[in-house]
């Protein structure tokens, strides 16, 4: 079961109807959808919203069991079942009388990238009603269908970092977990190869424990530049040949040297300890597969982007998909080089427009835009590519343009102006680095006396 549209009205900033299509242009299920905008504008509630309307089975309180032979099932939002109702206080507008909906359409028994099939649909959703001011009704929109197998979904904060010694921690076990938490924990990476190891020596080769640590450092050398192959991830024993405690299970080769995981840079943590968990949550997900990782599944990521150089940013979508090929992302992000590397994928942005927040499913992409032309675009809204200050010098030398008459000193600062601008690039990349061969070249030659000005 995969997601297919989100719809919200009057849901913190969203106040018309808005919708969120989760099909790619082609009408397929998507395998990776990037929410792009700026902060404050919704992308985080909108993730909230998917995995608050998570399908449970409800209870059937129309259903008599001794007249009825076919067994029903009625299924509704997991959020239906809060016990704490700030949460749908803090999510209805502001009003003496507002109604808010949250609704969700999934496909049932469909694979990603197939054609969306209607029959296939299920619907779920959650309407609250504020009347004087004050909550006043919740009530969930559930439907009815033959059979159900609860998705598989995991979702994951911002905030999201690697904590230590948790493998236990009771507060983790939920899948939704490390994205409604404050701290942001994610298990503990160094746990999890431990363990993960101690099954492989056990089981051996062939067993799925020691495929999916393969595997898990297969996906690990790939996204993480600086490791090299599988064998720079080194688990040790916990406890040393003379007895003693090794308070350094694993270790990364590196082309600085042997680092301890715990000392590496927060973004390799970051990222290592994040498709640990998930690799971990996905082995409990479906402990009878043989291929865990293959498993039909939907991970929400907020700001997936979070700590990565544009190199990793470039290159973690098409990471992801291949190393988990049955799962769904729904990812946000600021970067113009995730959209860059999403440009066929599903994109959609959120912008701020006078009459309120709004959805733009199908933004113009041009297939094969540089990063500068992506970030003015309107994926990003830039004004222009230039710095702060120079961009500043354009606006001061437009206006002195406009004027149909200049002081000496204004015409002074015009050709100060000039100057300044004229020493900007104004090339394409290629014909810039052409051009500052050439200049350096000369440069280089005058130094030397073997040119001077007067042989221009």
């Amino acid at each position: 079961m995969y997601f297919s549209e989100l719809q919200v009205e009057n849901i913190k900033c969203f106040e018309r109807v808005q919708k969120l299509d989760l099909k790619n242009s082609d009408g397929k299920i998507a395998r990776w959808t990037l929410i792009l905008g700026e902060n404050g504008v919704g992308k985080t509630t909108l993730l909230k919203c998917l995995s608050w309307m998570v399908p449970v089975q409800a209870p059937d309180e129309e259903k008599e069991t001794e007249e009825i032979e076919n067994e029903r099932i009625f299924l509704k939002p997991f959020m239906d079942d809060f016990d704490n109702e700030s949460i749908y206080d803090q999510l209805v507008r502001a009003g003496k009388l507002t109604v808010s909906n949250i609704k969700a359409t999934f496909s049932s028994g469909q694979k990603l990238d197939e054609s969306f099939r209607e029959r296939s649909q299920v619907v779920v959703g959650m309407e609250f009603k504020r009347v004087d001011g004050k909550l006043d009704t919740v009530e969930a929109q559930k439907q009815q269908v033959e059979q159900f197998n609860t998705p598989t979904i995991f979702a994951y904060n911002a905030k999201r970092h690697m904590a230590f010694k948790n493998l236990d921690s009771p507060d983790l076990k939920d899948p939704l977990a490390n994205f409604f938490s404050d701290s942001g924990d994610l298990y503990d990476a160094e746990q999890v190869l431990e363990m993960l190891d101690n099954g492989a020596h056990r089981h051996g080769e062939g067993s799925v424990v020691k495929d999916l640590l393969e595997r898990l450092k297969q996906i690990l050398v790939d996204l993480l530049p600086d490791i090299a192959s599988k064998e720079n991830i080194i688990i040790n024993p916990s406890i040393n040949k003379d007895g003693s405690i090794n308070p350094n299970i694993v270790e990364v080769k590196t082309l600085d040297g042997q680092i301890k995981l715990k000392d590496l840079s927060l973004g390799y943590q970051t990222m290592f300890a994040w498709i640990v968990d998930l690799a971990l949550r996905m082995l409990w997900a479906s402990p009878e597969r043989k291929d865990p990782l293959s498993t039909a599944a939907i991970v929400i990521v907020d700001e997936v982007d979070l700590h990565l150089h544009p190199i990793w940013q470039r290159d973690v979508r098409e990471r992801l998909t291949h190393h988990f090929p049955n799962t769904q992302f729904i990812c946000t992000a600021h970067s113009p080089f995730m959209a860059q590397a999403s440009e066929d994928e599903n994109l959609c942005v959120i912008r701020r427009e006078e009459s309120g927040i709004y959805i733009e499913n199908e933004p113009t992409i041009v297939k094969g835009w540089r990063i500068g032309q992506i970030a003015t675009s309107e994926l990003f809204g830039l004004v222009t590519e230039r710095g702060p200050e120079e961009q500043k010098y354009i606006e001061e030398r437009r206006m002195l343009l406009d004027k149909e008459k200049l002081s000496n000193e204004e015409q002074l600062r015009l050709n100060e102006l000039n100057d300044k601008l004229s020493e900007l690039p104004t090339m394409d990349d290629e014909t810039q680095k052409v051009f500052n061969l050439v200049n350096n070249a000369a440069k280089l030659l005058r130094k030397n006396g073997i040119i001077n000005d007067k042989n221009k």
